[in-house]
């Protein structure tokens, strides 16, 4: 069929175009070369016989032989158009557009209606309507192509007006089968139903259709009806589309699932749709779940025993590969190292997540040197983890497993070349200082600890801030020390000093300087040294350890009281969350759900990678609690489908079971998320990417949204939904850090939400003065932003203002924000810096009364201070002199304390009450004995005192004999 066609549209120009073209090309430009007319000649000849792929391809070689030749317009026509009908636009679009650069108006034919139909097979809709516009001199045939062609672009750019009002203007004998439905599917989104039905029952009703036109009719009615209330009719046309294919029949399943709820039969709709979309891996999923509780458990058997579960059901399956990593790390923890490697290898070459890959074949090269002892095995598994690495941070963790490996192993020189080779690729790259440390453990090991020394200077002097740094600095003293060169150290040993050490690395230090003072002979201050480095300091990690350990056998032993306590007082988040989920466990078999729901909340804001999980154990405990709406939450965050979430289709059948028992099966239905997408509403496209956009928001996918959004942009970037669409793809490129995205899609808004989220990305990127004018426009407009919003935007218009200097603009900003400011911990720090700015600023009510509420909230010593301070400034003695000696006399910060006294002195002093201030000036005195603010106490008590003899003069009037203020 295709040939054919073509072969007739070439015919045609050729019949129509040809004559003309060759008299006003050929015999009047002189005289022409002998290969350019053979080839035209041979083509023209193709042309005539009607060899249309022949002619094509003597065509593209006569336009790549002759890149001047005078016939070449004709030829680039008559190509492009065979091209456009073989199903090649992107081919066809340039060589239909250099014709109609080199033909004259009056001979271009069709060929601006090929280009408008290549710009439409491209996608490119918005230019080929642009084209489209233009005046069409020609007969019938091309105008009734130009009107298809109107509707096409109309419906790609969806615009159903545009594309109804081109289908109208087809003459009805004219229009064929499709024109007929691309009419009836515009009326339908236009919300004229009854007219779309019509016209879609007498096309169903045509013994001649078939093919896709057929089924879309039968299917488009079937929605028609069930928009017009008519459930049977709907019905009817779905008995009579027939066996369909298997995509279509799932498209039609589910409108019929629509027409049976109609009908009042929820349980067979419900029915209908999982049978004909199964929830998948759900089974699996449920496996997953139960590895992971007892890893967040740190349940290192009940761990390995869920694995070996999930493996004898699923051995490929995609939750396999994290199940073997969680049972092989468990077995580690316990040293069972053969064991884990044994688990772990099965399958690992071609796990599918990279990601995944990498971290197994880290470990399991480490389980086969640490176990077995087999240098050539662990060398496998670091080979696989080096091959499975692609970014540079991955990069750097397979190259340090691998040196460390290869040392290890006796091989110092191939983990040297390793190392050099990871620093020079990525010198800048976290893994950096890693290799360099280890590059100087190895030196050390082989004794060049000159070279060692001059490597770990480097880690030192070029990544201060990594971990490595320290160590850096504490192995090159210990290898001075070693040498005898203690005195040389002293520098190294300085420079450790600055950094935080752990209790070995402080003992370590302790025995260095104790080497250095015996060198220069302190003996005094050696010994000290020596206490320090032979005192038994406790790791922090096994205190942790301890106190976990302690409160498992609290609960063993049925003291559920002190398990809960300790677990506020564990440090690593691991631990944390396992006793958390073992205490909800006891809790919930003794009948307290309450209390164990009250200790799971938190883990949610704690453990994002695990949310799910928790999310499941959770909405049972809901359940069981009988706080049905929560539970259903929790399952509908959890069965997010998004690409991280294994656990999505366990969490969707169990709100797809737990809406069944409850609400009824119609409940259950509308979870399904393809049903509940495909519900029959009159929609344009671009509406129905916004619904399906919406829909994967509220169902927790927001990768899914985001998708949805973009295509709705692509199509409609000045819709109804635009707005919208930007703002929450803006808000997600923020989420990412990607500021500069962020402000690009919201820069032409003027949306006041939109507003305050461009003033946020400005503000990211130290960007002031358009994120102060982004943040003043969303407050501009009344009521624009909710409250929470309102004030982040005077919070940040505030702190812009003050980078800028602009005191003024800054001080109303952050007046308001601290009028509405709530005092909670999340805004404490902020409303107390703001408070201060106030007070600094003058404006001292405004700084009071944000002062006042931070200090009943929170009773701080420095809040409680600058209250008082605040009062002092303002002229209101009394209450500040009470303010003072709150904080004096019921704080436990001593700096805070000590400087309330102080204050409060001198307002006894400014108050009359001179022996009251005498006294506390005693008191202070004694506490603060050989120091400036000692001094300064005893010199005010002495001015308080009575002169022993008469003055003889009066007092100075010298404003530098006037009493000294308070130490502040």
């Amino acid at each position: 069929m295709r040939v054919a066609s073509a072969s007739s549209s070439l015919k045609t120009v050729r019949a129509g175009s040809l004559p003309v073209l060759f008299l006003l090309l050929c015999p009047f430009r002189g005289p022409i070369l002998a290969a350019e007319a053979e080839d035209f000649q041979i083509f023209q000849r193709l042309v005539r016989e009607g060899a249309v792929q022949t002619a094509v391809e003597r065509g593209l070689a006569y336009l790549e032989r002759h890149p001047g030749g005078p016939h070449r317009p004709y030829v680039a026509g008559l190509v492009g158009r065979g091209l456009l009908e073989q199903g090649r636009p992107g081919e066809a679009l340039p060589l239909l557009e250099e014709a109609l650069k080199g033909l004259p108006a009056k001979d271009q034919d069709t060929l601006p209606l090929d280009r408008a139909e290549a710009l439409l097979a491209l996608g490119r809709a918005a230019e080929a309507a642009e084209a489209l516009k233009a005046p069409l001199k020609g007969k019938e045939p091309a105008r009734l192509r130009h009107l298809r062609l109107t509707a096409r672009a109309a419906e790609a750019l969806d615009d159903p007006e545009g594309a109804v009002r081109a289908l109208t203007a087809l003459p009805e004998s004219r229009r064929t089968a499709p024109d007929r439905l691309a009419l009836a599917r515009g009326l339908s989104v236009l919300g004229r139903d009854e007219p779309a039905a019509r016209l879609l029952g007498s096309l169903a009703a045509d013994p001649g259709l078939s093919g896709d036109v057929r089924t879309e009719a039968h299917l488009l009615l079937a929605a028609c009806r069930l928009r017009l209330k008519d459930a049977d009719g709907a019905l009817q046309a779905l008995d009579s589309a027939g066996m369909l294919p298997d995509d279509e029949q799932a498209r039609a399943d589910l409108l019929r699932a629509w027409a049976l709820l109609a009908t009042g039969e929820a349980a067979r709709a419900y029915d209908l749709v999982r049978t004909r979309i199964p929830l998948k891996a759900w089974e699996e999923a449920a496996s997953l779940a139960a590895v992971r509780g007892a890893d967040l458990r740190r349940d290192a058997e009940a761990t390995v025993a869920a694995v070996r579960a999930l493996l004898a059901r699923f051995p490929d399956g995609p939750a396999s590969a994290e199940a073997r990593l969680r049972g092989a790390r468990s077995l580690a923890s316990q040293g069972r190292f053969a064991e884990a490697l044994d688990l772990l290898e099965p399958g690992l070459p071609i796990w599918s997540d990279p990601a995944v890959r990498l971290e197994g074949a880290i470990l399991a090269s480490r389980l086969a040197w640490e176990g077995p002892r087999d240098p050539a095995r662990a060398a496998r598994w670091a080979s696989l983890a080096s091959a499975s690495a692609s970014s540079e941070g991955e990069k750097g963790r397979a190259a340090l497993a691998a040196a460390r490996l290869a040392w290890e192993c006796g091989r110092s020189a191939d983990a040297q070349e390793i190392l050099a080779e990871r620093i020079q690729a990525a010198p800048e790259g976290a893994a950096a200082p890693g290799a360099y440390l280890l590059m100087g453990r190895i030196l050390l090991s082989e004794g060049d600890s000159g070279r060692a020394r001059e490597v770990l200077k480097v880690v030192a002097e070029a990544y201060p801030d990594a971990p490595e740094a320290r160590e850096a600095l504490l192995l090159a003293a210990e290898s001075l020390a070693t040498e005898g060169r203690a005195g040389d150290a002293v520098g190294l040993l300085d420079a450790a000093r600055a950094f935080p050490l752990d209790p070995s690395q402080t003992r370590r230090l302790a025995r260095l300087r104790w080497r250095e003072a015996l060198a220069r002979g302190s003996m005094e201050e050696a010994r000290l040294h020596l206490v320090e480095a032979t005192t038994s300091t406790r790791d922090p990690d096994e205190e942790d350890e301890a106190r976990y350990q302690m409160a498992l056998a609290d609960l063993v032993e049925g003291r559920l009281a002190p398990a809960v306590e300790a677990i506020r007082t564990l440090a690593e988040p691991s631990r944390r969350t396992a006793l958390t989920l073992r205490c909800a466990d006891s809790l919930a078999r003794s009948g307290r759900t309450e209390e164990a729901l009250e200790l799971l909340t938190p883990l949610l804001v704690d453990s994002s990678g695990e949310a799910a999980t928790i999310r499941l154990v959770r909405a049972d405990l809901l359940l069981q609690a009988g706080r049905l709406p929560e539970a259903l939450e929790d399952l509908r965050a959890a069965a997010a489908p998004t690409p991280d979430n294994a656990l999505a289709p366990l969490a969707q059948r169990r709100l797809e079971m737990t809406l069944l028992v409850q609400e009824g099966p119609e409940a259950a239905l509308r979870a399904v998320p393809p049903f509940r997408e495909s519900e029959p509403s009159a929609l344009s496209e671009g509406e129905t990417l916004l619904r399906r956009a919406r829909s994967s928001l509220a169902s927790g996918d927001r990768a899914g949204a985001a998708q949805a959004y973009r295509g709705y942009l692509d199509r409609r970037p000045k819709g109804p939904g635009a707005p919208e669409a930007l703002l929450f793809l803006a808000r997600e490129a923020t989420s990412r850090g990607d500021f500069t995205a962020a402000r690009s899609l919201l820069q032409a808004s003027a949306d006041p939400e939109a507003l305050l989220l461009l003033g946020e990305a400005a503000f990211a990127q130290r960007d002031m003065a358009p994120a102060l004018e982004a943040l003043e426009r969303s407050l501009s407009v009344p009521s624009g932003l909710s409250p929470v919003q309102a004030l982040r935007a005077h919070w940040l218009a505030g702190n812009a203002a003050r980078v800028l200097g602009r005191t003024a603009g800054a001080v109303t900003h952050l007046e308001a924000f601290a009028s509405a400011a709530r005092a909670t911990p999340e805004e404490r720090e902020d409303l107390f810096t703001a408070a201060l700015f106030l007070e600094e600023r003058g404006r001292l009510e405004s700084a009071l009364q944000a002062f006042a509420r931070l200090k009943a909230a929170f009773r701080d010593a420095e809040t409680g201070f600058h209250f008082a301070y605040t009062l002092e400034r303002l002229d209101r003695p009394r209450e500040a002199l009470q303010a003072y000696l709150d904080v004096a006399y019921t704080s436990s910060s001593a700096e805070w304390a000590l400087t309330s006294r102080y204050r409060a002195a001198e307002l006894m002093v400014r108050l009359g009450r001179r022996d009251d201030a005498a006294a506390l000036y005693r008191e202070l005195a004694a506490q603060s004995e050989g120091t400036v603010q000692g001094e300064y106490a005893l010199r005010r008590l002495a001015e308080l005192s009575p002169p022993t003899e008469p003055e003889t003069a009066p007092p100075s009037e010298d404003p530098a004999h006037a009493p000294a203020p308070a130490p502040h």
